[in-house]
């Protein structure tokens, strides 16, 4: 989130873990450039809020491959790093 209103690079914190779909107790670090250096500033999330959204549909039991407008979508799926 930001000045432009982006949907990158925003915090989320996640409590529960969809009866065991995610896995819980740990930072998951989304940023290519800051998995690389902590204090690195350069945007390059890889996954979107809608890939997000995806991810908690599918984690409460939905069929849902997308959400939103899929154009602004980075994976177009859940993001697998969250799944338990």
């Amino acid at each position: 989130t930001g000045g432009i209103h982006c949907s990158t690079d925003g915090p989320y914190m996640l409590i529960g873990g969809a009866g065991g779909y995610l896995e819980t107790g740990r930072f998951v670090e989304l940023n290519s450039a800051r998995a690389k250096d902590a204090n690195s500033l350069e945007a390059g999330s890889s996954a979107s809020t809608n890939d997000l959204y995806i991810t908690l549909l599918n984690a409460l039991g939905g069929p849902d491959t997308t959400f939103g407008d899929m154009k602004f979508a980075y994976r177009g799926k859940a993001i697998d790093e969250l799944l338990a």
